[in-house]
């Protein structure tokens, strides 16, 4: 989704693009694709509460990730926790990416100029990627469709969702260079 510096500009934005493309047999139907930003600042938003994404968050995560909270149920939303379906996404996630990216840079795989690339598993990943199974591809949809479904049936509950990002702190940016 869109992302910019404040909530009301990531609803112009998505506003602006949602809605159905014909040219993609993946997008929404033309009757569920729109989208219009709420009026109504926070009052009434149903926000869910994430209990179940991590298993511990460190102490500081979890001071600000409760201060957070709490100025969400302040400005007037409705803040109730909310465990995410339990199931195999993230493996079938993974495959399915796996594949897709294989795919669309079938080009570079095929021309031999993926071992130019910097990361020593990006040399390798699109050719272990290309010999993934149809059968294993099809069976990530199918499991991907049950997710779908699933979190369809959440979001009849809740607008959105909440929760830290990582369970730890960031690291200091000198630690990456």
């Amino acid at each position: 989704g869109p992302m910019a510096r404040a909530a009301d500009d990531c609803a112009l934005v998505l506003s602006a693009i949602a809605g159905h493309d014909p040219e993609d047999p993946q997008s929404l139907p033309a009757e569920l694709a729109s989208f219009a930003p709420r009026k109504d600042e926070s009052s009434n938003l149903r926000i869910g509460w994430v209990t179940n994404q991590w298993k511990k968050l460190d102490k500081d995560v979890e001071t600000s990730a409760a201060a957070a909270r709490n100025v969400l149920s302040r400005a007037g939303a409705q803040v109730s926790e909310i465990a995410l379906p339990e199931g195999p996404w993230d493996a079938a996630a993974g495959l399915v990416v796996s594949v897709e990216g294989a795919s669309a840079f079938e080009g570079l795989i095929n021309s031999g100029k993926v071992a130019e690339l910097i990361d020593p598993a990006g040399k390798i990943g699109g050719y272990i990627s290309r010999s993934i199974a149809g059968d294993d591809y099809v069976r990530a949809q199918r499991v991907r469709g049950v997710a779908q479904r699933k979190m369809d049936e959440l979001f009849d509950k809740v607008d959105v969702l909440a929760t830290p990002s990582l369970p730890t702190t960031a690291s200091p940016i000198e630690a990456n260079l």
